[in-house]
């Protein structure tokens, strides 16, 4: 036997009330004995038309279910359901009345109107849907059987913020189908549709992506984690070939996988006591999980990490085309063609770190490193920090002559000191040398301050070029090119950006000014002769590397 509370309009049929009815006390409301359900109580209620019902039913779990003829002088028809009671009538439709029941079914309440369940409790959004006549006389009650909490919010706001948030969404995922190798050869339409229907799904450590024997019909991009490939091999799955770079605490080296010649990658290895030592372990980790969020074309990629005793690894994507600094140097400067296009990559990396909240914060020519078709991509990233959209950070750092000038004063700064960085970008790409220059760094701090006004531009450098740098480089991050309203886009739009085929870079099929010569996996001919690094370091096991 169930037993179950309704709410619904009733009284006596009357000339002012011809559509309501009374479920008098005792009455079924159903036929046959498996589903007869008969109202037991009753408590009148002031209505808005009149007298309100406050019924209680019962009846066998089987009234629970289909459409129960109620008797003939009712004029209309009971469908009971488990947790709905509706009552359906011919004649209430055709009026202004909205066929509304208020009910409780083991101590849940729901609404029904208009002949289809409107909503319920217990979180759930309640949803009302009233006929368009209804909307035209004075509103029912619905009448709770409990204190209720209800959240509103205004149809149009709600269809606003969730038209805005699928747009942010779209943008990122076309941002990271961009980022896949095997796609950016595809137009953007084909990438937007692509969009339209990708499904993000979050699988756990140890999960299970696709297995043998399964239907292939589902195509998948991991966005972020590892895939088991890197995750299967170690250190001693590689043999190091050479060194391609050096740093303070850092050097990298060109390394080949044991089990596939072809296949080489680029090591990173950090000294864990020196990191320690000069308290850089907050960069580090920020780098490592910066990195790894970092999937864009235009950002040399890292796969996995290791770590001993003494050393920390970042195993990364080979871009054996050397850097930009070392081509910059044999030539001295570039020309406008060559700079628009080194300067349209690093906008394009430094756009994609923008939109996610990351400040890059070490931008200059010894960070820019090109692959085999000569596309350059920003490496390096222990100065990035994530702060958040709209957020500033305080901490000082970065290479003097690209430091921005509220970061020498100390006032906070956000993505507009990378928007500074790339105006001295391109200042040194087309004159050889950066803008800012003092013989110690707090002389060339001071220089900074004076502003980008007091310097003389080089008569190889363009009027459109030295009016995108200052606008770049002004003092006020608020008024610099790039930290405005469009972001990024300002800065695509300039004049000296004109005719620029910003989709043909973003899809790789404009060639790149100069192609490096690179005959294999282990051509390291772009790059400097570095020794040997025999100097090792002391064991350090503190714990603080822990997520490497």
């Amino acid at each position: 036997m169930s037993v179950g509370k309704c709410f619904h309009h009733c009284g006596a049929r009357t000339a002012n009330n011809p559509d309501l009815f009374e479920w008098q006390l005792g009455s079924p409301c159903g036929e046959g004995a498996a589903n007869r359900l008969a109202v037991v109580e009753r408590s009148g209620r002031a209505g808005v038309y009149g007298p309100t019902t406050s019924c209680v039913y019962e009846g066998p779990e089987a009234s629970t279910s289909g459409l129960n003829p109620m008797p003939a002088a009712t004029g209309g028809q009971c469908r009971v359901r488990r947790r709905a009671v509706v009552w359906e009538n011919s004649a209430r439709l055709k009026t202004s009345w909205p066929a509304a029941v208020w009910m409780s079914y083991r101590g849940r309440r729901e609404h029904t109107h208009t002949r289809r369940q409107a909503g319920r409790s217990g979180g759930v959004i309640v949803k009302h849907q009233m006929m368009r006549r209804a909307l035209t006389t004075p509103p029912y009650k619905g009448l709770p059987l409990t204190d209720i909490k209800l959240w509103a919010i205004d149809r149009q706001v709600f269809q606003t913020i969730m038209m805005r948030t699928g747009l942010i969404k779209h943008s990122q995922y076309m941002e990271f189908l961009r980022s896949v190798p095997s796609l950016q050869a595809q137009p953007v339409d084909v990438l937007s549709k692509l969009a339209d229907v990708l499904e993000e799904t979050h699988y756990s450590d140890g999960d299970y992506i696709i297995r043998q024997g399964a239907t292939g019909d589902t195509f998948f991009v991991i966005s972020e984690g590892q895939e088991v490939y890197f995750s299967s091999v170690s250190l001693n799955d590689f043999n190091v070939i050479c060194t391609l770079g050096m740093g303070g605490y850092s050097r990298v080296e060109l390394v080949q996988l044991k089990s596939d010649s072809s296949r080489s990658f680029a090591m990173k290895v950090l000294k864990k006591r020196h990191i320690l030592d000069t308290s850089q372990q907050d960069h580090i980790l920020s780098e490592r999980r910066i990195m790894k969020e970092a999937h864009s074309p235009f950002t040399v990629r890292l796969y996995r990490t290791f770590k001993d005793s003494k050393y920390l690894y970042m195993l990364l994507e080979s871009c054996l085309g050397g850097e930009l600094w070392s081509l910059l140097r044999d030539r001295g400067s570039f020309d406008d063609g060559t700079t628009r296009f080194y300067t349209g990559c690093v906008i394009e990396a430094l756009a994609f770190l923008q939109c996610r909240g990351i400040i890059y914060r070490d931008l200059k020519p010894e960070n820019i490193i090109l692959d085999q078709r000569g596309y350059a991509k920003l490496v390096d990233f222990g100065f990035a920090k994530k702060v958040g959209l709209g957020k500033k950070t305080w901490t000082f750092c970065g290479t003097p002559e690209y430091v921005a000038p509220e970061i020498i004063l100390n006032k906070g700064h956000d993505s507009s000191a990378d928007c500074w960085s790339l105006g001295i970008l391109i200042f040194e790409l087309l004159s050889g040398s950066p803008p800012f220059s003092g013989s110690d760094p707090m002389k060339t701090y001071n220089i900074i301050l004076r502003g980008i006004d007091m310097v003389e531009f080089p008569k190889k450098i363009t009027k459109s070029a030295a009016n995108l740098i200052k606008r770049l480089c002004r003092d006020n991050p608020s008024e610099r090119l790039g930290n405005q309203k469009n972001g990024v886009k300002d800065i695509q739009k300039h004049k000296w950006f004109e005719g620029f085929n910003w989709e043909g870079l973003r899809q790789g099929t404009i060639d790149s000014p100069y192609t490096p010569t690179v005959t294999g996996p282990l051509d390291n001919s772009n790059f400097d002769y570095f020794p040997e690094d025999t100097d090792e370091p002391p064991d350090e096991e503190s714990g603080w590397d822990l997520e490497f």
